[in-house]
């Protein structure tokens, strides 16, 4: 630890115990050191033990237990679809888990070029939000949508609500649109928003989603929690091999065998 210009001394201790359980790939229920040993091991008080594993609680990576201690906590996994367009809520339940939304902020606001392009105009809110599994946050979502199809969106409406659900209820109904999944880290803003640490791993989902007539209905930015998986249907596309010369030389002689006999064919028939 670097008491001097290392941050305050919980959070230090709680990145460390959150490197630990991550690195070494503790199991669900496996016991973490007492708080008396924790104090001896970093030199701390007692409050700051107890800081430290509340923020680990906080994060859902741990749970605090009269009379066992702190154990590790079995984290819940979002799973989805890659090639799938349904939303968030729709893929979850699929595996029998519930997710919950709270909204940061609906505001006007123009999105990037290629939100832009993507929805063929300017006059868009911004929504931001942030998925909870389990309470524990899962997923940040930055969306634009147009505000002439959505006049009435606002934070209150959104709140614990389907984004693709209410555009059906508004008229208009999602059929999907192109994806793109990349690696990045996170930011000290998207840390914060996902109770995570900076530069951890983050899988950014991106793309647009269109109605059957190509309206273009949102335009959006998906970072998902290491504790995501996408689950892609992948196919093995049968290539044609190479041809032999005897191969083609039988096609030919059946070829004109077919055309000899239509031939005849045609001769009798006249």
């Amino acid at each position: 630890m670097n008491r001097e210009a290392g941050g305050p001394l919980h959070a230090q201790i709680r990145d460390i115990l959150h490197r630990q359980i991550v690195d070494l790939a503790l199991s669900p229920g496996s016991s973490l050191p007492t708080e008396e040993e924790l104090q001896r091991q970093f030199g701390v008080s007692r409050s700051v033990v107890r800081q430290a594993l509340s923020g680990l609680a906080d994060l859902g990576l741990i749970r605090r237990q009269r009379g066992r201690g702190s154990v590790v906590a079995a984290t819940p996994v979002l799973r989805r679809h890659v090639q799938r367009a349904g939303g968030l809520d729709e893929q979850a339940a699929a595996h029998g888990q519930r997710l919950r939304t709270h909204v940061l902020s609906v505001e006007p606001s123009e999105p990037p070029q290629a939100g832009i392009e993507a929805l063929n105009t300017t006059n868009t809110w911004k929504i931001e939000r942030v998925r909870y599994l389990d309470d524990l946050p899962v997923a940040f979502m930055r969306t634009w949508v147009p505000r002439d199809f959505f006049p009435h969106f606002t934070a209150e409406l959104l709140e614990n609500a389907s984004l693709l659900s209410l555009m059906r209820d508004h008229g208009y109904h999602p059929a999907g649109g192109p994806r793109q999944v990349q690696a990045v880290s996170a930011d000290p803003d998207l840390a914060r928003k996902l109770n995570i640490n900076t530069r951890e791993p983050l899988l950014l989902l991106q793309g647009v989603t269109r109605d059957a007539l190509g309206h273009g209905l949102e335009w959006f930015n998906v970072w998902h929690s290491p504790n995501t998986v996408f689950d892609v249907d992948a196919q093995v596309t049968s290539q044609p091999g190479r041809v032999s010369q005897e191969h083609i030389r039988r096609l030919r002689n059946l070829t004109q065998q077919l055309e000899s006999e239509l031939a005849d064919l045609e001769r009798g028939a006249h």
